[in-house]
């Protein structure tokens, strides 16, 4: 008959294997999303590029501020318009984030030529920046904490295994 120290043993042993099998699963499922939308801003980056004339620049958003640069280009004669928030990370204070807004906004004055990248399947969609923003660098390292701990709460669950097969 199993000791009340070996059943502890094994329930704990089994909960850190369903932890790590949670982590693991979590972190693998956040890894291929943050794959993809590295994929797709790789792919963003070969789009042709073209000139484009800033036609307003300010800064949009009631509490989380982003600035909002709205740009005019032409693919093949044909006129566009397409809007960027220049990628901004939304974190940080309110005053911070409205401040770091403007500054990122009046760096675009009305008037000002920028080079765009714009997809040549749907010219209507045209990105100032084509690399991923703040946001897709956190998953990533969320994802990869996720993996480590699951590698962790594994290791545990083997060694608690293997610490009730020499107890018995």
């Amino acid at each position: 008959m199993a000791s009340a120290n070996q059943t502890r043993l094994r329930s704990t042993s089994r909960i850190s294997l369903l932890i790590a099998v949670v982590l693991l699963v979590c972190g693998g499922l956040l890894l291929n999303t943050t794959a993809s939308r590295f994929e797709r801003y790789s792919v963003m980056s070969h789009w042709p590029e073209t000139q484009a004339v800033v036609t307003a620049s300010g800064v949009i958003g009631d509490r989380a501020f982003r600035p909002n640069v709205v740009f005019t280009y032409q693919v093949d004669g044909t006129p566009y318009v397409d809007s960027s928030d220049l990628a901004m990370p939304s974190f940080g204070g309110r005053n911070n984030r409205r401040e770091a807004a403007d500054t990122m906004a009046s760096m675009y004055p009305v008037g000002t030529a920028v080079t765009i990248h714009y997809d040549p399947d749907n010219p209507t969609d045209a990105k100032m920046k084509v690399s991923p923003p703040f946001s897709v660098y956190m998953q990533l390292s969320v994802g990869i904490i996720l993996i480590a701990l699951g590698f962790l709460a594994g290791m545990v669950s083997v060694r608690l295994k293997a610490e009730r097969i020499l107890r018995s």
